[in-house]
């Protein structure tokens, strides 16, 4: 970083207006120059319902644009991560977003629940050991009864564990063990 430059209050407003007329729209966030140049830069703040941010840097002393930065022209992982990080804390589509958000905590708190009380029904007893073991096979006899729905929800899954790898390699794991583990106990069976 460089050192601050001198400026005044004019020069902002000199960058203000010069970013205005290159088609930003207010709130912006003013950053004044540094070093030698005598440049502002001056970006649009995410809001809702907007694409994404644009800036351009402006010369205090002729308020002329020097150069614009479109989001437009920002790389697509850079996009994605911009509208990534405004999903995810609720800025992109205002409250829609948020109910959204709030209904995925909600559902979140429904499943710990309801684990709880899966595991609750098949604890093991003081009386005879552990409980029995879910059925295997579950997941063929939902595909051969509801085939569309049961390839639409692996599907989801598949997409999940490629967009989050640390989940689709945990979940690959639990795969491999499960399917070791059932043919070893469909050899011990003989």
């Amino acid at each position: 970083l460089g050192t601050a430059a001198a400026w005044t209050p004019d020069d902002a407003g000199v960058a203000l207006t010069g970013a205005r007329t290159a088609g930003l729209t207010e709130p912006v966030q003013l950053v004044p120059p540094t070093g030698d140049a005598d440049l502002w830069r001056v970006q649009e703040v995410r809001r809702s319902w907007t694409p994404g941010p644009d800036a351009v840097s402006v010369d205090a002393a002729t308020g002329g644009v020097v150069q614009t930065l479109p989001f437009s022209d920002h790389p697509l992982a850079a996009r994605l991560t911009d509208w990534g990080i405004r999903l995810h804390m609720g800025f992109l589509f205002g409250l829609a977003n948020q109910l959204l958000l709030a209904a995925v905590a909600a559902a979140l708190v429904v499943v710990i629940v309801r684990g709880y009380v899966l595991w609750w029904t098949r604890r093991p007893t003081r009386t005879g050991g552990p409980a029995r073991p879910p059925v295997r096979g579950a997941l063929l006899e939902l595909l051969r009864r509801r085939p569309a729905g049961t390839l639409v929800g692996v599907a989801v899954v598949a997409a999940i564990g490629w967009a989050v790898p640390l989940l689709g390699i945990s979940l690959a794991a639990f795969l491999v063990l499960d399917a070791f583990l059932g043919l070893a106990a469909r050899r011990a069976r003989g």
